[in-house]
């Protein structure tokens, strides 16, 4: 698979988008905490599936996190460069 350059508009689609990780990630934490709540048994399975959502939510929004603070932290640095 050959490595392409991602712009930034193409990363906050997919990150921000109602459709995007972020957007999905939360609904699919949300449904399943929401099930959860639903009474019953409350299996490991359950909880499991509930750690490895939150868990690839949180991992998404760091990931989002620091490819913006790398972006901020280049911006300046071009800018203290041209003052």
């Amino acid at each position: 698979m050959p490595i392409t350059k991602t712009t930034l508009d193409q990363l906050n689609t997919y990150i921000t988008a109602p459709n995007g990780a972020l957007a999905t990630g939360e609904t699919d934490v949300v449904a399943q905490i929401n099930a959860l709540n639903g009474g019953g048994e409350i299996t490991q399975v359950d909880l499991v599936k509930l750690q490895w959502s939150i868990s690839r939510y949180s991992i998404t929004a760091s990931v989002f996190g620091n490819v913006m603070k790398e972006f901020a932290d280049s911006l300046k640095q071009g800018a203290n460069r041209l003052s």
